[in-house]
């Protein structure tokens, strides 16, 4: 299972067809409090934050899931446009594992975290806490 975290748009929409297309079950949160109560609820494979999100939410959202020893092992990857200025200087500022852009793919999420097609199983065995 992987959280998608982020306003509805049509980014997040073309992410979860693509992601449930390829069989991946897929949970909807859209505040940075509903993110971190999904994820520890439900412990996701991986998380993907839109670092659009007004009010930074997004950086709220990743700040709780990074603090929280339950959720803080769990990749976060940035989805956004290539039109999102800044995008890649926030992902490496912030600690975010990747960022992926459209066309997404299920495979691409998978590499980028790490887990194996099929499995839902970190091949790395998780990365510490970035705190």
């Amino acid at each position: 299972m992987m959280l998608i975290v982020g306003e509805q748009g049509p980014l997040r929409k073309e992410l979860k067809r693509a992601l449930t297309r390829d069989g991946v079950v897929v949970r909807i949160a859209e505040s940075a409090e509903d993110a971190h109560r999904d994820a520890v609820r439900h412990m996701p494979a991986a998380i993907l934050l839109d670092p659009a999100m007004p009010e930074l939410e997004s950086i709220v959202a990743l700040r709780r899931l990074e603090a929280d020893p339950r959720t803080c092992t769990i990749p976060v990857l940035w989805y956004c446009s290539d039109r999102i200025e800044g995008a890649t200087c926030w992902a490496h500022a912030l600690a975010v594992d990747a960022r992926i852009m459209p066309p997404f793919t299920a495979l691409q999420v998978l590499r980028r975290t790490h887990i194996r097609p099929g499995t839902g199983n970190d091949e790395a065995g998780g990365h510490p806490c970035r705190t």
